[in-house]
């Protein structure tokens, strides 16, 4: 019996973040045929070996390995299909090391395949690969719900790799962090810089390909998404007027198509709605004024499919909110205006789906009191005393704020980040506590930041450190209650 075992990698030099794509190959090298286990299914068969650039070991994996991530409490280890292997022939295996253990961080790093079954093991030759550092221009984060409960995760990001160009990566994530993946491929290889933006699902359930749309100059483009690969398009429109900006986040409907909203002010503000089927046909565009004191615009989809625009008032200090009918691009009803806002709004904070509350955030800062302040608002009450509730939290950089911006979850709890020039600060709305999270040299003024809230609260901070790429970190655990006690 001559078995060989061997590893190859398609691409010897990839960017953080991207997958890393591997084939391993069992050999039949002998006379005869054998019996044995295949390359596949639930058990510690077939494994793979990373070590460093001195070859020292890293991790070693396997299916196993991607149940545990799975967070399954009783794996299955057994599930091993006999087969034969005929005289001269091969079983081959098309996959992705990134499933398995997420690379954080570039370098030089070897892999090798290894086989285990009875008293036969197989060890590939090591490959060697690089890991290149690539820095984020653009980065979007998108929740897809099923059964109204937070499922996937979508991030899509621009690399910007020295050897590989610039390239346009969608990530699929499971709802336990987003360092496990189902796939984190390359899409395109875009000429000019892009930000691309996932469409959310407006149905909450799964099932549906992925949209994903950018501007590039007066055109918008669209393209579909399957299982990481593109599915449909690119398609292009052609959009009216200048002064065009995307601002909202894409709308996917249940039939599969798609709706657009981008602010356009072509001498007075407007907001601009594009309709688009699965097979790239444009269903419709409209256009309708926005107040010229428009602040903050938001849209946020409620469990039923609604859909609803907020702004607040630059003339009132009013939170506005505005019903939608994405199907017709028509606003529906009259503008319901809430009660004033003490301190001008730095931020506006939706969650993913309106919940049956209605609560949204607004966060100002308060230089003299050396604090943010959270306000909630009921959109489903009566707002005209203002908000429902009010509370501060202490930030000592309060004074030299340049951005903020966060998430708010389900249970309408805000999470920020505070952004001064030295200093990027993690403020958690409901604990009324901070994390200073990166400081002076780690800080890339070009740099995009998100936070990312799991199905359990668990927080991480996604970001592109300078000359590093993409980088993840988790912030503390839902079920931490004081941040104080977190030690890095």
């Amino acid at each position: 019996m001559t078995l060989r075992l061997e590893l190859r990698l398609p691409r010897s030099r990839v960017s953080l973040g991207s997958e890393v794509a591997l084939v391993l190959t069992l050999f039949n090298d002998g006379d005869a045929p054998v019996e044995l286990a295949s390359l596949f299914n639930n058990n510690t068969i077939t494994n793979y070996v990373l070590t460093d650039a001195d070859d020292r070991e890293i991790v070693r994996v396997n299916h196993v390995t991607r149940q545990l991530l799975f967070e399954k409490t009783e794996p299955r280890t057994h599930d091993e299909k006999i087969h034969t292997l005929a005289a001269g022939g091969s079983e081959q295996r098309a996959d992705n090391f990134c499933r398995y253990h997420w690379l954080e961080r570039p370098g030089t790093y070897h892999l090798r395949g290894l086989y285990r079954f009875r008293d036969i093991e197989l060890l590939s030759a090591p490959v060697r690969f690089e890991v290149e550092a690539a820095p984020l221009s653009n980065l979007d984060t998108v929740w897809l719900y099923h059964y109204g409960e937070k499922f996937l995760l979508y991030s899509a990001w621009i690399a910007e790799a020295e050897a590989a160009g610039r390239e346009l990566v969608l990530r699929e994530s499971a709802r336990f962090r987003p360092q496990v993946i189902n796939y984190n491929r390359v899409l395109a290889r875009p000429g000019a810089p892009i930000a691309p933006r996932v469409a959310f699902h407006r149905s909450l359930l799964a099932g549906n390909p992925t949209w994903l749309s950018w501007l590039e100059g007066q055109e918008l483009v669209c393209q579909l998404a399957s299982e990481g690969q593109t599915s449909a398009g690119p398609f292009r429109f052609r959009l009216p007027g200048a002064n065009l900006r995307q601002v909202l986040q894409p709308i996917a409907n249940a039939d599969g198509s798609l709706c657009l909203l981008l602010d356009w002010d072509p001498g007075a503000p407007q907001l601009f709605w594009l309709k688009v089927a699965r097979d790239g046909s444009e269903l419709g565009r409209a256009a309708f004024p926005l107040p010229a004191s428009a602040l903050l615009l938001r849209g946020v989809c409620d469990e039923n499919g609604g859909y609803r625009l907020l702004w607040f008032s630059a003339a009132t200090g009013q939170l506005c909110t505005q019903a939608l009918d994405l199907d017709q691009g028509v606003p529906s009803g009259q503008v319901t205006a809430f009660g004033q806002l003490a301190n001008a709004p730095r931020a506006l904070l939706v969650p993913p789906v309106l919940g049956s509350e209605g609560y949204v955030c607004s966060v100002s800062t308060l230089a003299q009191e050396r604090a943010v302040e959270f306000a909630w608002w009921s959109l489903f009450e009566d707002g005209s005393a203002g908000p429902a509730k009010v509370t501060r939290a202490e930030v000592p950089e309060a004074a030299q704020v340049l951005d903020i911006s966060g998430e708010l979850n389900a249970q309408a709890t805000p999470f920020v980040l505070v952004r001064s020039h030295r200093l990027l600060r993690y403020v958690n709305g409901s604990l009324q506590q901070s994390l200073e999270v990166l400081k002076d040299a780690e800080l890339d003024p070009a740099a995009t930041e998100r936070l990312v809230i799991t199905p359990r609260n668990d927080v991480y901070l996604v970001t592109s450190r300078p000359g590093v790429g993409l980088t993840e970190r988790r912030l503390h655990r839902g079920t931490e209650f004081d941040l104080s006690e977190i030690v890095e």
